[in-house]
């Protein structure tokens, strides 16, 4: 341990998303080290950002007030067409980089991995973060453990061997699940529209559903259901089209019901969205661990994607609005308590001051923010 008393304790957050500094900038110094597809003109400007940023990582990394540290992980490096050669190498060359600073940072100072990509596994860069740090919060974290680990196991190891191995033992207990959060500006819109279309009016459509289908079977596989109740007399809003995000809106609050099946993960924005806009989301059973889940019967309906189940499962919903009316107004309610950033963010402060000593006086309330801390604890609390 580094001998340095670190009275207030600062968090320092690195990525591309902020979530445990929305809305604590007092005590969480947010530094985004994310490239992004540039034009042409704006490139000179962008790449000069990233550098100040890259400085700013170097030198803060290093300060001994922060006591925790919230790190993106690498996830799969891939060679992204839609930028240039240069960009692409810089993102590499970023990443060595990102490893470095964390190699700087005081002993003293807590670790915690953020993982939002749609993938279940994770890479083995991510592996080199998993070892050093104290907790991995993941999106798609398996329900199986080892299923997540499987593609950073030894080489020529079985499968079944991981379980026995004390080092990924250890590595196991780090996880958490994680959700993939609602942006504030796009709650804010959803909420300041909400009071001129209430739950119980407005309602045009029974079931709602835009998106891609080519990148998952399981909405391939239901696409035909929903043509089914077409056919039946239910009002279906169908369209495998992107659409414009106020359209997307609109038809969501007009929805009693909105398909949401899985695409390139489980966990995805349209389940919250669903909620927020007084719709109710019927989700394929969840292929992962959840943080807050969403409690079928009560915010949402769950199918299984064999036989004609999603067809049942929709009749029997639309058979009782005044139920849909109810578990609209739960749903809403429960994914603003647990679903927005700042709420994600928070229950991540919550789980990595539990991990550390509770007695100490460096992660006490009155070394963090005594408010922040004890709103902290009871939104844990009521998640569980």
């Amino acid at each position: 341990m580094d001998k340095v008393e670190v009275r207030h304790m600062k968090v320092l957050e690195v990525g591309g998303i902020k979530l445990v500094g929305r809305g604590r900038e007092h005590f969480v110094r947010f530094i985004d080290t994310s490239f992004s597809t540039v034009q042409a003109p704006e490139r000179r400007s962008r790449l000069g950002r990233i550098l100040k940023q890259a400085i700013a990582l170097w030198i803060e990394v290093r300060r001994p007030e922060y006591g925790l540290i919230v790190f993106r992980c690498f996830g799969r490096f891939i060679w992204r067409r839609d930028h240039s050669w240069m960009l692409n190498t810089l993102r590499w060359l970023m990443r060595h980089f990102l490893r470095l600073c964390l190699l700087r940072r005081r002993t003293h100072a807590q670790l915690v991995v953020v993982d939002l990509v749609d993938e279940m596994t994770i890479d083995k860069r991510d592996l080199w973060l998993l070892e050093r740090c104290d907790l991995y919060f993941k999106r798609e974290l398996s329900q199986n453990v080892w299923t997540t680990l499987q593609r950073v196991q030894p080489p020529h190891d079985e499968y079944n061997s991981l379980p026995a191995n004390p080092r990924f033992r250890r590595l196991a207990d780090k996880f958490r699940p994680i959700s993939i959060g609602i942006s504030g500006a796009h709650l804010i819109d959803l909420q300041e529209r909400e009071p001129r279309a209430p739950a119980a009016a407005g309602k045009t459509y029974d079931l709602f559903f835009a998106g891609a289908i080519a990148h998952s079977t399981v909405r391939q596989a239901g696409l035909p259901w929903l043509e089914k109740l077409q056919q039946e007399g239910y009002t279906v809003y169908v369209s495998t089209q992107r659409i414009d995000q106020r359209q997307f809106d609109e038809l969501l609050s007009a929805s009693w019901l909105c398909w949401s099946p899985e695409g390139s993960g489980w966990d995805c924005y349209r389940h919250y969205e669903a909620c927020l806009a007084n719709s109710v989301p019927v989700i394929n059973f969840p292929t992962i661990q959840r943080f807050a889940p969403l409690i079928h019967g009560v915010h949402c309906f769950y199918y299984a994607v064999e036989g004609d189940d999603l067809l049942q499962i929709i009749r029997a919903a639309l058979a009782d609005k005044y139920r849909l009316k109810e578990m609209a107004r739960a749903a809403r309610e429960h994914v603003l308590a647990h679903h927005t950033c700042d709420r994600v963010g928070g229950y991540m402060l919550a789980e990595s001051m539990s991990v550390r000593c509770p007695t100490s006086p460096r992660c006490s309330p009155a070394a963090t923010g005594e408010a922040d801390l004890s709103r902290l604890s009871e939104a844990k609390a009521d998640s569980l």
